[in-house]
């Protein structure tokens, strides 16, 4: 039985060194299972008859039994990763060949947020191989509204379609399209890669007069390596590592992450790192970022299910005979609105997130008002000087304690706002009725209206200038005309006070900085103080401003005006400052030797007074270390005190 299988392509050559199936067929040779097969590739016919085992290249958990003649007449692979795309080996032809044409050819290039199988950036043109798959799936709209955006973009895009039966040539050009009728052997690939050359010929471009020799039977062991390489380098587990781990071994068995493509729309299943079980697309979980249903509440488990979570807010759920749904359906995190009921028979509404987080009746908690507890029903009286002009809300809706702000409006007509709780628990009335609030005519708006104008209503809030006296101790805020924001009693204002930044801007004759003190205006730094002038600000002034040294023009202090003018100078030159002129390193350079720079870190001999009276750190030669002030080394001539000890023994 075995030498008549083996015989089945004897008849025009034996076995020898160059024929058998390892020399001809090397790549099949590859997938040879030793451990299972008792013969040798080198010792098999190429074209035998004979059923042996298989070891996929691509995946060596994958194993079958197959005719040897199956694999090198038929090209049959591995029919466990043949599962996973039909077009995968056509679509692999077509990019084999034109990947020698145009070496800058890409396999599964994205734009415009779209995948193409073949992108040829040379001709600006793609190339969509779709099987069959595509019109059982019912992908026609998505494949036109694909087309329709990578046209937009200037892209001239070639398509392949399969045809089930209907198509009596093997494959023929219609417009941008090749329909083809294919076949187990791949025959048919040899005429539509043809057409594919032909059409990109016919579109005047360069690069596509270069002659091909196509032959897929031949060459299909070369093609099935570059699509074992391609699915590789575009797998999950190469693109997505972290992804990969949450692959479910078991129950996608036999594919692995390296098998599949990041870009996949199949259906697999993940597990997370708590054991969360559920099923997604790759293009969705690497698209989107989606990640564990069941974390991240859009599933419900036991770890977020409200009945299990929350077993006091699941008891007040009121049950919904519309839905049917029930605590044990819905995550604690869900916006799903239902209805609660509490202990004393309050009814509201409510999602279910907001509920779990506050976990209590609005009613019982007071933040919801009852008609029985509102403040009508408690404090009628009130009730009647609500003003319902000027307040959105009704006194049977608000709480008798509440600390919002609302209208109210007396027998005699006053309106004012003031808080719930100040006229329910203070029993406070009518501010006008009581002196507190001036009437009109007698407040500062009618009285003053120029000072009025300078009201400053964003700072001043709820406050207005009809709400005060113009005797008022009050502070509030004023803006001027020139945008200038202070603070002030109101009584100050009525009685002639004005803004205090254009007060300054004036200066009375004979008083300016000029005059008074020439000395002190030569020092002025008109760069800096820039708007200010020294013939306009008061030689009394408090104001900060910059100076510079007359002597030395990169001294630059900040002081107020009559500060400068009492003749402190500059305070550089003056030793009160350190400048590089009076600096330790630039006076006393041979004590920059001993400088201790570990113990004073961060402390520099150029950041130091050379007669400071401050306390560093110092080094001898000896290596000798020891504290002492600047201006016991610089002005007492003060050394090291063990070197000085050891001299007078």
């Amino acid at each position: 039985m075995k030498v008549s299988l083996q015989k089945q392509d004897s008849g025009r050559k034996k076995l020898s060194d160059t024929y058998n199936l390892k020399a001809l067929f090397p790549q099949v040779a590859g997938e040879w299972d030793y451990d299972k097969n008792k013969e040798k590739p080198e010792d098999m016919y190429p074209y035998s008859g004979k059923k042996v085992y298989w070891t996929c290249a691509f995946n060596p958990e994958h194993k079958w039994k197959a005719v040897i003649s199956n694999r090198t007449k038929r090209l049959q692979g591995c029919p466990i990763c043949g599962k996973q795309r039909k077009s995968s080996f056509p679509e692999q032809a077509i990019y084999y060949y034109m990947k020698k044409v145009f070496p800058d050819c890409e396999n599964r290039f994205r734009i415009g947020g779209w995948e193409i199988d073949i992108w040829i950036p040379t001709l600006k043109t793609g190339i969509e191989y779709n099987g069959i798959f595509h019109t059982l799936y019912q992908r026609e709209e998505l494949d036109a509204r694909k087309k329709a955006d990578i046209t937009g973009l200037g892209i001239k895009l070639l398509t392949v379609w399969e045809e089930a039966g209907s198509l009596k040539e093997t494959a023929v050009i219609q417009g941008t399209e090749i329909l083809c009728r294919p076949d187990n052997e791949y025959r048919y690939m040899d005429r539509v890669i043809g057409l594919l050359f032909t059409m990109l010929r016919n579109s005047g471009k360069d690069g596509a007069e270069k002659e091909v020799d196509i032959n897929v039977k031949r060459d299909h062991h070369y093609i099935r390596t570059l699509l074992v390489e391609g699915r590789k380098k575009n797998s999950i587990a190469a693109k997505y590592l972290e992804l990969a781990k949450e692959w479910h071994k078991e129950a996608n068995w036999p594919i692995t992450p390296e098998m599949v493509e990041y870009g996949s729309g199949d259906l697999y299943t993940w597990q997370c790192a708590k054991g969360h079980v559920w099923k997604a697309t790759p293009n969705k979980r690497t698209g989107r970022r989606d990640g564990c249903p069941f974390c991240s509440c859009h599933r419900v488990s036991n770890a977020n299910r409200l009945s299990v979570v929350n077993p006091g807010v699941a008891r007040m759920w009121l049950e919904d005979k519309k839905s049917g749904k029930t605590p044990a359906d819905v995550s604690c995190h869900s916006g799903l609105v239902v209805l609660w009921k509490c202990e004393r028979g309050h009814i509201w509404e409510r999602s279910v997130k907001e509920m779990v987080r506050s976990g209590k009746c609005p009613y019982c908690s007071g933040r919801r008002i009852l008609r029985e507890t509102s403040l009508a029903a408690k404090y009628p009286k009130l009730a009647e000087q609500w003003d319902w002009d000027k307040n959105n809300s009704s006194p049977w809706e608000t709480a008798p304690a509440g600390q919002a702000y609302v209208w109210w409006k007396c027998e005699k007509g006053h309106s004012w706002q003031a808080r719930i709780s100040n006229r329910s628990i203070l029993k406070r009335g009518c501010p006008y009725c009581a002196g507190r609030y001036p009437l009109p005519g007698q407040n500062m708006a009618d009285l003053y209206p120029q000072l009025a104008e300078e009201w400053n209503y964003e700072k001043n809030g709820r406050l207005g200038p009809s709400d005060f006296r113009p005797k008022s101790n009050k502070k509030v805020w004023w803006k001027c005309k020139r945008g200038h924001e202070w603070l002030a009693e109101i009584r100050s204002r009525a009685e002639g006070g004005k803004c205090p930044i254009c007060r300054s801007r004036y200066v009375r004759e004979g008083k300016s900085l000029v005059e008074v003190c020439p000395e002190a205006a030569k020092r002025w730094d008109y760069e800096k103080n820039e708007g200010l002038d020294p013939h306009t600000v008061s030689y009394g002034s408090d104001k900060k401003v910059w100076w510079r040294c007359i002597r030395y023009p990169d001294h630059q202090w900040r002081r107020r005006i009559d500060h400068e003018v009492s003749g402190k100078g500059c305070p550089y030159c003056a030793g009160i400052r350190v400048c590089r002129e009076n600096s330790l390193a630039s006076l006393f350079p041979e004590l920059v030797r001993e400088w201790d720079y570990e113990e004073n870190k961060t402390l520099q001999p150029h950041d130091v007074l050379y007669n400071t009276r401050r306390s560093v750190g110092w080094i001898c030669r000896e290596g000798h270390r020891w504290k002492a002030s600047v201006y016991s080394r610089t002005q007492k001539k003060r050394g090291c005190p063990v070197c000085k000890r050891r001299a007078s023994l």
